[in-house]
């Protein structure tokens, strides 16, 4: 400033947005966990995700939460800038991460999921569309990396499975009934009318236990994995 005026002109008002502190209360650093922006983008946040939560922690419009680009650009005043330092939480930048993964269009989630997809070796374009992975997944996702890891069965076969999830949803008893509806989604594939499919489809048949009469769903390689019903390429049975 004092450079300014020594060449005769006049310093512009000049303002800062608050300190960050950790959740702990200490000065945000890297002991903190991410403070890259790339570093976010490898954990699976959505761009505007992210702008939103570091636009609302340093600055409010009324209880707002969300914002578009063109809400922060035409409500933000300078006046609404807090003068306290804001603590960094986790958990809300997670929730707002969530929020968009469920409302924004899958085609931009889309093209987010295949960073994160080719992270794990996998070519979307060899497998059911992107677009109709998002919308069966983004309803369990938080984050993208999440999405990626969940959605990994779409594209690999499944080598093995986590004993623990096995022991507990893969018993003797469910093994009948995924059986025959197996065969029934190989009919769907077929071009069969759904109706045709409802007359043979008898689902649940004998499976009156507690493991039979919920999905089967066990982890393999680390990855949550579902029956073929979710699959995007199973739409034929919702058509």
């Amino acid at each position: 400033m004092n450079m300014l005026k020594a060449l005769g002109h006049t310093p512009p008002v000049y303002a800062h947005v608050p300190m960050i502190l950790g959740a702990d209360g200490a000065r945000l650093s890297k002991r903190h966990g991410a403070v890259s922006v790339m570093q976010y983008r490898d954990e699976g946040y959505l761009p505007e995700a992210l702008l939103n939560y570091l636009a609302r922690l340093g600055w409010s419009h009324g209880d707002q939460e969300i914002f578009s680009m063109e809400e922060m650009i035409r409500l933000f005043e300078v006046t609404n800038v807090h003068t306290s330092a804001a603590a960094f939480n986790p958990e809300k930048l997670l929730w707002l991460n969530q929020h968009y993964i469920k409302t924004a269009e899958p085609k931009h989630v889309a093209h987010h999921l295949s960073h994160h997809l080719g992270k794990l070796d996998i070519d979307p374009s060899k497998g059911p569309d992107l677009i109709g992975v998002v919308t069966a997944q983004r309803e369990r996702a938080k984050t993208l990396t999440e999405m990626a890891a969940a959605s990994a069965f779409f594209y690999k076969t499944v080598e093995a499975y986590e004993p623990k999830d096995a022991a507990a949803h893969l018993k003797p008893e469910v093994l009948e009934p995924l059986t025959e509806l197996r065969a029934l989604l190989a009919v769907c594939r077929s071009g069969r009318p759904r109706r045709s499919m409802r007359r043979s489809m008898a689902w649940p048949k004998r499976a009156d236990s507690s493991s039979a009469n919920r999905p089967a769903t066990a982890r393999g390689g680390g990855r949550t994995r579902g029956v073929a019903a979710d699959r995007p390429d199973a739409g034929a049975a919702r058509a």
